[in-house]
C-alpha cells in the first residue's frame, strides 16, 4: 500500500510539475506574441511619424504626446511645442532658422534667451533674433549656421513660453 501512495504521489508531483512547465511555456509564448504585436504597432508608429528618417522616434513620440496632453487639456491650458525645424540629431551645416511650433499663439515678450537656448556643444551658447509667423503660433529663431563649427551638434531648449491668453507652457522641451 506504501508504495502505490508514494508512486501515487510521484506520478501526481511529476504531472504537477508538467502542467506548470506546459503553462509557463505557454505563458512565455503568449507573452512573446503580445511584445511582438507591442513591436509591430511601435514601428508603424516609427514610420509615421518619422518617414525620412531624420527624426528620433523620442522627440517623435515626446512631441505627439506634449501635443496630444496639452491638446486634451490633461497638462495645462499653456502652449506645447508641437513641431520642430530642423529635426533632432541634426548637426551643423545647411540652415538658416530654427522654427518652433507651438499649440497656441505665443507672446512675442515671451520668446526670449532665457526661454529659449541655442547651444552648440563645441561652440557653446549662441545669440539668435526671432519672428513670430502663423498667426503667432511658429517662432523662427535666426540662427547664421556659420556661428557653429562643421559637424557641431546644436541642442535647443524651450521653457516659460508664455501664450496670447497669458497661459504659461507646463513643461520644458529640448532637443539636440
Amino acid at each position: 500500500m506504501i508504495s502505490s501512495r508514494s508512486a501515487v504521489l510521484r506520478a501526481f508531483r511529476k504531472s504537477i510539475r508538467k502542467r506548470v512547465r506546459l503553462q509557463t511555456q505557454d505563458q512565455t509564448r503568449s507573452t512573446v506574441r503580445r511584445l511582438r504585436s507591442v513591436q509591430r504597432k511601435l514601428n508603424s508608429l516609427y514610420q509615421v511619424l518619422n518617414p525620412m528618417g531624420r527624426t528620433s522616434v523620442h522627440t517623435a513620440l515626446g512631441l505627439v504626446a506634449s501635443s496630444a496632453l496639452a491638446s486634451a487639456g490633461l497638462v495645462s491650458n499653456g502652449p506645447a511645442v508641437q513641431a520642430i525645424s530642423p529635426e533632432a540629431n541634426v548637426v551643423s551645416g545647411g540652415f538658416s532658422s530654427i522654427d518652433i511650433g507651438f499649440t497656441k499663439a505665443v507672446t512675442t515678450s515671451s520668446v526670449t534667451t532665457p526661454n529659449i537656448t541655442v547651444f552648440g556643444t563645441q561652440s557653446g551658447a549662441r545669440s539668435w533674433s526671432s519672428s513670430l509667423v502663423g498667426a503667432g503660433t511658429t517662432a523662427v529663431l535666426n540662427v547664421s549656421d556659420s556661428q557653429f563649427m562643421p559637424g557641431e551638434r546644436i541642442n535647443v531648449r524651450v521653457g516659460d513660453i508664455q501664450s496670447t491668453t497669458g497661459a504659461t507652457m507646463a513643461n520644458a522641451f529640448g532637443w539636440s
